[in-house]
């Protein structure tokens, strides 16, 4: 996973390998007069004896600000990975009362305010999404779920059993918010992507968590009681709460098929089967997106649609390509917000990139681009202060623009053996 730190002009890159000895591998990108490589600054291990494997969700998801990292390996607990200035300061273990994660990602808060979206199976078998705040300094989550983000119950409608689909949690930026005005605008939410729709949760506003807080000290009162029917009063109704469904802030039902994941892949029984979406905005700055690039498993092709009040419009399509796309990425490589160069990016199952000039809704300069024989994946990052993607397979390389076209690097890894 690519991040970035604040005031740094280039993205930093962490792996997580998986079980059964799990680890996190820091690294750091540099260029000598040989080329450009990678080098492993840190080897963190995660491995531990007892713990039962997640089943779900084994993943890293980093806060925008590069200070903070979450780690899920293991049944009922996470590991919270500080960073400073990109580089690896210290961790700890915090207990997740979620035991069947599905999916984590970052609230969209303020600086410095840390609270993780937790998709999970509550004990009823139902897709719950709730947040938790990470309090740093006692280095535990927040035992009662956070206020920021009303807890919610996913209809089955919407959410199929997990076992069958991959779900992705997407965080949707703020709007800037004047404290008279909150009412009137859009104070950030979350996608939940997978299903048979997509589905948009707005965050509470002050009101709102003003009015959860009252309630929650209401019920933490009766539950304090000593009398034994105010006590089961309350374990009712905090039941009852966490049972309910939400109003969701806006929806998109999937006309072809569930979506796997925005970049992943994963089976579905319709005749055209998805193996990769990606709803990135093509402005970094912007928190929203009306361009959604779609690939298709069995065509091994991928399509961009535009989104408008009417629906998703296909603009354009590629032609077959030599194995279906395990990611997909459509991309600005352009600082110059009056001189673009889109591009779009997809990352095969054969260890191959494919990528097009887009322009005027058209796809032009196909180029492929081997790195090997394992599925490629890709990143948008910024390195030297340019709009760059990372793609990986048994080998790794660097896309920007330089000298009036798109570039690749090649990156070599050199891996160093660390104490933890």
């Amino acid at each position: 996973m690519a991040y970035n730190t604040n005031g740094s002009t280039r993205s930093n890159l962490l792996i997580l390998l998986g079980h059964p000895d799990p680890e996190l591998v820091f690294l750091a990108y540099s260029e000598n007069s040989y080329g450009s490589q990678l080098t492993a600054t840190k080897q963190l291990s995660l491995y531990e004896r007892t713990p039962r494997p997640a089943e779900f969700f084994t993943d890293i998801v980093v806060h925008p600000s590069g200070k903070v990292a979450v780690v899920s390996c293991y049944v009922g607990k996470l590991r919270i990975v500080k960073l400073k200035a990109g580089n690896y300061e210290e961790d700890f273990d915090v207990v997740l009362r979620e035991l069947n994660l599905l999916g984590l990602e970052f609230l969209p808060l303020q600086e410095d305010e840390y609270a993780l979206a937790i998709l999970h199976i509550d004990c009823q078998e139902r897709v719950q999404l709730l947040s938790r705040d990470i309090l740093l300094e006692d280095l535990e989550l927040s035992s009662s779920p956070s206020i920021v983000l009303t807890p919610t119950v996913i209809s089955n409608k919407v959410v199929p059993y997990p076992d069958e689909i991959t779900l992705k949690l997407f965080p949707v930026q703020p709007q800037s918010v004047d404290s008279d005005v909150e009412e009137d605008c859009f104070l950030g939410g979350l996608l939940v992507i997978g299903g048979r729709k997509i589905v948009m949760y707005e965050l509470a506003s002050s009101q709102g968590q003003a009015k959860q807080r009252s309630k929650r000290r209401r019920l933490e009162k009766k539950k304090k009681s000593i009398d034994a029917a105010d006590v089961e009063e309350a374990r009712i109704k905090e039941k009852e709460r966490e049972g309910r469904a939400r109003k969701v802030h806006g929806s998109v039902v999937w006309p072809w098929s569930e979506v796997t994941a925005e970049n992943g892949v994963g089976p579905n029984a319709h005749p055209l089967e998805i193996s990769a979406v990606s709803c990135a905005p093509l402005d970094p700055v912007k928190p929203y997106t009306n361009r959604v690039v779609v690939s298709y498993w069995e065509t091994r092709t991928v399509e961009i649609f535009a989104i408008e009040p009417r629906g998703l419009i296909s603009e354009v399509k590629t032609p077959p390509l030599p194995a279906f796309a395990k990611s997909v990425l459509l991309h600005d490589f352009s600082l110059d917000k009056d001189n673009h160069h889109y591009y779009l990016l997809a990352g095969l199952s054969d260890g191959t990139v494919a990528y097009f000039s887009w322009k005027d809704k058209k796809l032009s300069d196909s180029i492929i681009v081997p790195l090997g024989h394992i599925p490629v994946s890709l990143s948008a990052c910024k390195i030297d202060g340019k709009q760059s993607v990372f793609a990986a397979s048994n080998r790794a390389t660097v896309f920007s623009w330089e000298k009036k076209r798109l570039h690749n690097s090649p990156i070599m890894l050199r891996v160093k053996t660390y104490s933890v």
